[in-house]
């Protein structure tokens, strides 16, 4: 189980690498610069694939984990700690982003 945690916190480390290079991407297209498409596409689809790959992990082996081994109050503590809007990859509040 260590392993796999370590693993997916690093995938999360990934997944903001790859989320900046993506955007950095998207805004030189939006402010007129030339981006080839195939650069956009492939970041795009590198990002996709890695992020699949990590929910599918998270369904399939951490989520079913915590659910037996945290108690109720841990569960609380979980909810205190992390406001119910959030998205850490976004970098604020998940609503007001996708405004």
């Amino acid at each position: 189980m260590t392993s796999l945690i370590s693993r997916w916190h690093a995938e999360h480390v990934q997944f903001s690498r790859l989320l900046n290079q993506l955007d950095a991407l998207l805004q030189e297209a939006l402010g007129d610069a030339v981006v080839l498409r195939c650069a956009v596409e492939t970041a795009a689809a590198l990002y996709l694939v890695y992020y699949r790959h990590h929910l599918a992990t998270e369904e399939t082996s951490i989520l079913p984990r915590a659910a037996k081994l945290l108690t109720d109050e841990d569960w609380q503590a979980v909810s205190r700690a992390v406001p119910p809007d959030s998205e850490p990859q976004a970098g604020a509040p998940f609503a007001s982003s996708m405004q």
